[in-house]
């Protein structure tokens, strides 16, 4: 994550590179940039949402939303934060936006790949708990369990290139496919 955390985030917001992570991605956007100039795409994207190809538990550098959820599901609860929210998007849309940039042969600069719109925590749980039939507890989170950072990505100028539809409705139904595996 290369912005500071807040609502909208245009391409061009101020940077905020905080963790090794953020100042090695935006050092090296910079260096490419010295390099290829106009020519460099930069694509910043925001949480992708969505199950692994397969299960290997050696790949993992951290865990996603998904990989909590699931753990917290075994235990028997769901954390819960009415005030948290964050810019996801499902794999498939994901696919279909990078697909349609490379189709459509995007010119060079900086683009952020999102929903752009506020999702909150809360629901992003209750779609991937849809097909669950088991009881499970819905426990207020701490803010020092996990990331409690607010934002979201302004897509507007990647949107406006690829005019494809992407919207809040079909993040939920991907959820709700997303559950549908998780608890088959």
């Amino acid at each position: 994550k290369v912005y500071k955390n807040n609502y909208n985030i245009k391409e061009n917001s101020k940077i905020e590179a905080t963790g090794n992570y953020s100042k090695n991605k935006y050092n090296s956007e910079n260096k490419l940039f010295n390099i290829l100039g106009k020519k460099l795409l930069i694509l910043r994207i925001s949480n992708v949402l969505g199950l692994p190809l397969r299960a290997n538990k050696r790949r993992k550098i951290h865990k996603t939303f998904i990989d909590i959820f699931k753990e917290n599901i075994k235990k028997g609860f769901i954390l819960r934060n009415h005030k948290i929210f964050k810019d996801f998007i499902g794999i498939q849309k994901f696919a279909e936006i990078i697909y349609t940039i490379i189709k459509k042969n995007v010119d060079g600069g900086i683009y952020n790949i999102s929903l752009g719109k506020k999702v909150y925590v809360d629901d992003i749980a209750k779609w991937l708990n849809s097909y669950n039939k088991e009881k499970v507890k819905s426990v207020e989170v701490k803010s020092s369990y996990y990331n409690t950072d607010c934002f979201t990505l302004n897509n507007k100028k990647i949107m406006k290139i690829i005019k494809i539809k992407n919207n809040i409705g079909e993040l939920k139904k991907e959820c709700i496919k997303i559950s549908k595996i998780l608890f088959k």
